[in-house]
């Protein structure tokens, strides 16, 4: 077992698992981490039972995160929300998932090419079981609290630029209420 297989282990103990048996959240190599995607341009021509000829789709291996390369990265699990009918209806292009699919998170080692430390793992988990500690609205609270300091942030920087940019000479000094304003160095 490897050390990889050892985290995903302490996943499942810790976060839970699917109903295959296999933990919810998953390290992956995202250089080996792939799904499979029919192919745009390649036909496999198959002889059926009765004799005739019948169109097939190729199906290729295809990174899942190509635009981070030499990474780990955790996938977390999903059930196929949709019947398998359904499924090819809306993404003709790919398999249907019987066994659910893994997608990306946003928790990847920092480092290129490093392998996850228990200490990655811990605190993943950590992280996680403080998220699903919160309710629906303080979730919702976090999140306008981060988007209201952004733009209070960006405002503050517009104000400060406007400042240094605007001549003082816009004020007539020594009359009540002419705001001399002075430019930053």
């Amino acid at each position: 077992m490897t050390i990889i297989d050892k985290f995903n282990k302490r996943l499942g103990e810790a976060l839970d698992i699917n109903p295959h048996g296999e933990p919810l959240y998953k390290w992956f190599d995202t250089n080996k981490w792939e799904h499979w995607m029919k192919s745009l341009f390649d036909k496999k021509l198959v002889r059926g039972p009765s004799g005739l000829f019948i169109v097939e789709p190729v199906f290729k291996a295809r990174l899942m995160c190509p635009a981070l390369p030499d990474r780990w990265i955790i996938g977390h699990w999903h059930e196929p929300e949709l019947s398998e009918f359904m499924w090819h209806q809306q993404f003709p292009d790919q398999l249907y998932p019987s066994r659910g699919y893994y997608v990306q998170t946003n928790f990847w080692c920092p480092e290129i090419g490093q392998e996850p430390t228990y200490s990655d793992n811990e605190r993943f988990i950590s992280m996680v079981r403080r998220h699903r500690s919160l309710t629906a609205q303080e979730d919702t609270d976090i999140m306008q609290a981060a988007i209201d300091y952004e733009e209070k942030e960006r405002d503050r920087q517009v104000r400060d630029c406007l400042d240094d940019i605007l001549p003082t000479f816009s004020h007539v000094p020594g009359i009540r209420g002419g705001n001399v304003s002075y430019p930053s160095t």
